[in-house]
């Protein structure tokens, strides 16, 4: 859990299996203001590799996750 002067503000959570899957939410009245990003960065930056799976209709989180350094696969 994140918090920002003592409130809650996201939550980002790594689930260890054959894969390492990274997950984020963020509340959604400070959604769209960098924060997700700034949250990414900071928790991947102790992770040499990971994998995240996006709605293919998810364009924010498309663009979010391709500014946080992860490559976008289409795999239909």
């Amino acid at each position: 859990v994140i918090e920002r002067d003592g409130e809650p503000v996201a939550t980002a959570r790594f689930d260890l299996g054959d894969e390492v899957e990274f997950s984020i939410t963020i509340a959604p009245a400070l959604r769209a203001r960098g924060l997700s990003l700034k949250i990414m960065r900071l928790a991947l930056s102790e992770v040499p590799h990971c994998v995240g799976y996006v709605k293919a209709d998810n364009t924010a989180c498309q663009r979010l996750s391709r500014a946080a350094g992860f490559v976008l696969i289409d795999d239909n």
